[in-house]
């Protein structure tokens, strides 16, 4: 194993210089350019590798952030964003899995005993934000999404403006909500009846699906629903009972992260971006580390548009009610 001690024998300089050259302290003790790039150079013919865990045990800085999160299908890609955000950065993830029951107390404890250098907190409601202990914030760790305060890049006004726009675009005029309340998809159900209510359209919202029956003697254009996999239930529904989609009427869905093979039939949906969800979270909490503040948003995450098969233009229900 290539050490320091090798690097600064062949490159003819004291194991301190190559130690602040390659813990990048570089200015901060003014060493040449020139001598800078010797190290670096010897550094990389001789394939030497940093020690990252004796460095951190030396330091007392572990480069490792904590992610608190319900690790369910849609978390991946948001983890993937964090963890190659991360990367960049030197930096690794611990992922700390939570469920309604966790006692939130009890892994934050974990997250401090592994001295971690920040914990970002996924999928915690607000109940659980405010079970967690005042004093875990004495620690001074830094720390995002543990407390209402910080506000999440991704809008889900806007994005549900972008699928009730398309279906409004569509020719549909009564479009309904389908919706099953969480702390998020009541943004979205709001959002749904404010849009609607501005273009001068009645709205009306169904809960869950013991619902459906009463949804479907509505007799809708379209039915906005708050989740894909709402979507996906009111599919199966429909299916059972001989009604088939969009004959019927329009279903758009909310989120893009169902595998297709789970589908009915291949769903309109508006797809979040979970990925560059994590990577703005990571750069936040970078941010935080390293300034002690959250880089401003300047623009809110918007959800992609993907059309499948469960819309159409609302001239097509009335070409199907009428051979009916």
């Amino acid at each position: 194993m290539i050490t320091m001690k090798d690097i600064a024998k062949a490159a003819g300089v004291s194991r301190t210089t190559v130690s602040f050259v390659l813990n990048e302290h570089s200015d901060r003790m003014r060493i040449s350019p020139e001598i800078v790039d010797r190290v670096h150079c010897t550094a990389s013919a001789l394939n030497y590798v940093k020690n990252e865990l004796a460095c951190s045990v030396t330091t007392g800085n572990v480069k490792v952030v904590a992610i608190l999160a319900s690790f369910s299908g849609s978390m991946l890609p948001i983890i993937q964003g964090y963890s190659e955000a991360a990367s960049k950065r030197g930096y690794s993830i611990k992922l700390l899995p939570i469920s309604v029951d966790t006692d939130i107390n009890a892994v934050l404890k974990e997250a401090l005993e592994y001295r971690v250098s920040g914990i970002i907190g996924e999928t915690l409601s607000s109940q659980q934000k405010k079970s967690i202990d005042p004093g875990f914030f004495d620690y001074g760790t830094p720390c995002i999404g543990l407390d209402d305060i910080y506000r999440e890049p991704f809008s889900n006004e806007l994005s549900t403006e972008v699928a009730i726009q398309y279906l409004y675009e569509l020719g549909h005029r009564r479009i309904v909500c389908l919706d099953k309340p969480t702390e998020i998809t009541i943004k979205r159900a709001a959002a749904y009846e404010t849009f609607v209510s501005s273009k001068g359209l009645p709205f009306q919202t169904f809960v869950g699906k013991e619902s459906f029956p009463h949804l479907v003697k509505s007799r809708p254009d379209a039915v906005f629903c708050t989740s894909d996999g709402l979507a996906i239930q009111l599919l199966h529904y429909l299916y059972l009972q001989r009604i088939f989609i969009p004959e019927a009427f329009s279903i758009c869905g909310f989120g893009g992260s169902l595998a297709p093979e789970i589908q009915v039939l291949p769903l309109t949906t508006v797809a979040e971006p979970y990925y560059e969800t994590g990577v703005i979270g990571f750069e936040n909490l970078y941010s935080l580390m390293m300034t002690g503040h959250i880089l401003p948003l300047s623009n809110d995450l918007v959800a992609k548009l993907v059309v499948g098969e469960s819309t159409a233009p609302n001239s097509y229900h009335r070409i199907h009610e009428t051979k009916a």
